[in-house]
Parts: C-alpha cells; structure tokens; sequence
C-alpha cells in the first residue's frame, strides 16, 4: 500500500484510519515518511519558495515545476511589542514567520515575484497591510577585494594572442515598481607582456683556431674548435626579423590595436540578457622595451611589455524594474592582448609568448532601489 499527498499550509498530512483497508483484524501500525526524509522523489511539485535567511519553505500555489529563492528581502521594523500572526505577502502565507516581538525587533521578510503587499493579524488586528515599498528597504554593499587573474599564450607558426579577465556580481530583487540602482567604485588595472626569441637551425661548419703565445721562455700553440653559420647572411637576417617583429608590436600599440583595458557591466534580468555597458576603457598605458642578443649573436630576443596603472573608476547604472524582478550586475575587467605574426625565413626558428593579467585593486559596489 502506499499514500499520496502533499502539506497544506499548516505543514499537516492527516491519514486517518478509515482511510486504509489493511484487511486484517489487527490494529495497524506504520511509518509515514515525508520529503525532504526521502532520498529521491518522481513527480509535479509545483514552486517551492526557499526562504534561505529564515530556513523555511513553502509551497505556492500555481506555477510550473520550479524551486525560487528570493534574493532580497524588506526589513519591517516594530517601535512596540506586538504578536504576529497570518503573516502574507499577497496570497502567499508565510506562517513561519508569525512570532512575538519585542520592542524595535524586526520581520525580515522575502520578496516575492509580483507580490507588492504584506498583510498580518497585528495583536488581534486582522488584515493590517502594508506595501513592500513603505518598509525599509537595506541597502546591499559589497566589498571588492583585491585579486587578480593571469591568461597566457604561446606559438610558434602564427600570432599568440590571449584574453584575460576578472570579474565580480551582485544583485538584488525589485521590492517595487520604480529604478534599481548600482553605485560602482572599484580600482583596476592589468599588464600584458609579449616577448619573441629566434635562433639559427642551419647548417654549421667547424672552424679552428690557433693562436701562438711569445710571451713565454717557450712558444705556446693553443686551438680552439667553433661552430659557425654556413649561410652567416641568415644570421642578420633573423635578427633583422626579430627587431621587426618588436616593431610591429610597438606601432599596434600605438594604434590601440595590441591590448585595451576595460571595464563591462552585464545586466541580467529575471536570468535574461538584459545588455552590457562599457563604463571604462584605458586610454593611457606604459611601455617597456628590451632586446638582447644570444653571445654566439646567432639569435635574439625581443620584449614589450605594457602596463595599465591601477586606475579608479566610479559609475552610476538606473535599470527600470518592476516589483519581483531580479536584477544581476556582473563587472568584468577585460584586457585582450594580441600580439604580431610570427616571422619566418630560411635557417630561423621563431617563437612568441604572451601573458595578460587583470586585476582589482579592492572598491565597493552598492545596490538599492528608488
């Protein structure tokens, strides 16, 4: 036998015994277990809404099969002692939220998608209501901390080129009608470092060299056995292509072509794209240079490397919303670093390499509605 049900919204399932023919003359006797003591469950079960900062749930009423969880709540504040009870937003009946408070104790009740009023027995008062708007609302503030993150690439027969970015989010959800609003105020800032090496692979010949020592009593012979280039115009031809290569990456960066910090903010809508806004774009970076050559000057080595100070940047976003909406605001810190094309010639092995970095340097975001 089995039974099938599901808790009203006093959290009771009653199974009475006429409701069960065991067939036996005996008095019955059983073990009546209730979700969520089950491992695992088959079945329709409507939205449950999962209330996180009180540690409750319950069931609402319509809607497809779905678990919500509000991401903010209102704040509703008692200047005297009063009993709560029947406690609802809209249809919605949040009865584990009834209780006795003492003076300038406080509800912190979800918002719920659509569900404007709350309404609540008040020291025997039936039906006392209140627009979610009127009660106080916390304003969100979030700490960015410092942290950075390090993308890197490598090639050998084209242009090694990478994307580094960081970011971070915060939300809310619509207590009203009317505008969220996000106050950004963080630092940034990023780094991106190119280097080539080339080498001669050709063919060498062996060449020795005596030299004789007069100085002493007795003349001295010493040799010495080197390895040099047989095709020596290959040798300035890789590092004529070398320097030029760092050349390239120097004139792309002053056409803003080689990197370019910036600062997004994704706005995402009840899990929907809701567009993004670039509210930075670095418009000054520091350049390094440096070129070396291999003792034997059978290859080289060149190395740009450009950094983006960490800068303030501070911005204000308005989106419109309507009350439930949730509101998701991702701030991505972007640093694309493409370098130049790898050379190539007779004789000559090249390879590049790129690393990019972002950073935060620590900031505050804030959120709230008006």
């Amino acid at each position: 036998m089995g039974v099938v049900g599901k808790t009203g919204n006093d959290g009771v399932v009653s199974l009475l015994y006429g409701d069960v023919d065991f067939g036996v003359s005996t008095s019955p006797g059983g073990i009546l277990k209730l979700y969520p003591d089950s491992t695992s469950y088959l079945g329709n079960f409507g939205i449950g809404l999962i209330d996180m900062y009180n540690k409750n749930s319950v069931p609402l009423s319509v809607g497809e099969d779905l678990a919500y969880v509000p991401q903010n709540f209102v704040r509703w504040v008692f200047p005297a002692p009063v009993e709560i009870t029947n406690l609802r937003v809209d249809e919605v009946h949040l009865d584990y939220l009834n209780q006795n408070l003492t003076k300038n104790d406080a509800l912190i009740i979800p918002v719920i998608p659509s569900a404007d009023t709350i309404y609540a027995t008040i020291n025997g008062t039936a039906n006392t209501e209140i627009l979610m708007r009127d009660v106080e609302i916390r304003t969100q503030i979030k700490q960015v901390p410092e942290k950075s993150s390090t993308a890197t690439d490598y090639s050998n027969d084209g242009t090694a080129g990478i994307s580094s970015n960081i970011s971070t989010s915060t939300f809310l959800t619509a207590t009203h009608d009317g505008t969220a609003i996000i106050n950004i105020d963080i630092k940034v800032g990023g780094s991106a470092d190119f280097s080539m090496s080339s080498g001669y692979v050709g063919e060498f010949e062996e060449v020795t060299n005596c030299k004789i020592n007069y100085s002493t009593e007795r003349l001295n012979k010493s040799c010495r056995t080197v390895s040099i280039p047989t095709n020596p115009s290959s040798i300035s031809n890789i590092q004529s292509l070398t320097s030029a290569h760092r050349d390239q990456l120097i004139t792309a960066l002053n056409n803003g072509q080689v990197s370019k910090l910036t600062v997004e903010v994704d706005i995402v809508k009840n899990m929907w794209d809701a567009g993004t806004t670039i509210i930075y774009t670095s418009d000054s970076a520091q350049a390094s240079l440096t070129s070396t050559f291999s003792d034997a000057k059978y290859g080289a080595n060149n190395q740009v490397f450009i950094e983006y100070p960490m800068t303030s940047v501070t911005e204000n976003i308005a989106v419109p919303v309507s009350v439930g909406d949730m509101i998701e605001f991702v701030i991505r810190v972007n640093l694309d670093a493409a370098g130049a094309p790898v050379p190539t010639s007779d004789d000559g092995k090249y390879s590049s390499y790129v690393k990019a970095t972002t950073e935060f340097g620590g900031g505050v975001i804030t959120v709230g509605m008006s």
